[in-house]
């Protein structure tokens, strides 16, 4: 189960999101062995997050399954959603979280407990336990589908593009989307986190489809940054 996405109102990214992924970088260090010849393991990085779903392999259907729209729908449709719902007004769709290899996961905010709570969706609906915020001010905007024109394949598919211009050479091992709105604008926040222990982070405007920034990073200097 991956625990709530930690909300920081600027544009590096988040100290949680970097705890985030040293932990899964000595993961996948403990394993390499062990996995180096599985068929499971994504050699090419291409298909990074499309092969780690369950999916009838339609590419009509990775998409649906990974879209905002339809996440929210099968959400708020379901007896889960609806009992806690009954018991927690106040709160508003925040963020869209993907990551390779789990469940899509949306969460919700409340501006005057200043929590979230977070639904993991797949065959079943898991409401996790709500959770304090941490940013520096300000609330968290809501998100709505219809200010998300750019998909979540293509936003993807625009991302990778920028990987190969601009960091060419780099294997992916793993993915993370956050779509969340900062500064009234909805944007996707992908980090690629590669196979040479480096990540990269781009952030895409979910209605413009413009690339707003892009950034390398050692995994070894969040490492030395968490030990300090």
């Amino acid at each position: 189960m991956i625990g709530v996405f930690q909300y920081k109102m600027d544009n590096k990214i988040d100290d949680k999101m970097d705890d985030k992924i040293v932990d899964l970088s000595e993961q996948a260090e403990a394993t390499k062995d062990a996995e180096a010849v599985r068929d499971s393991k994504v050699s090419s990085g291409a298909d990074a997050i499309r092969d780690s779903k369950v999916s009838s392999g339609a590419e009509a259907d990775r998409e649906l399954s990974r879209s905002l729209g339809t996440l929210k729908a099968r959400l708020e449709s379901s007896e889960e959603f609806n009992i806690w719902k009954k018991d927690n007004p106040g709160f508003y769709l925040a963020h869209m979280f993907l990551m390779t290899g789990h469940e899509p996961q949306l969460g919700y905010y409340n501006k005057e407990t200043d929590t979230v709570v977070t639904f993991d969706i797949s065959e079943r609906i898991t409401v996790n336990p709500a959770s304090e915020v941490f940013k520096e001010s300000g609330i968290i905007e809501e998100l709505s589908v219809d200010g998300v024109v750019l998909g979540t394949d293509a936003a993807d598919t625009i991302a990778r593009d920028v990987m190969d211009r601009e960091y060419p050479g780099q294997a992916i091992d793993k993915e993370i989307v956050i779509l969340q709105v900062l500064s009234g604008i909805a944007v996707y926040n992908i980090t690629f986190i590669t196979k040479s222990f480096c990540t990269i982070n781009i952030r895409v405007n979910a209605k413009t489809k413009e690339v707003i920034s892009h950034e390398k990073r050692s995994i070894m200097d969040l490492r030395k940054a968490d030990a300090e």
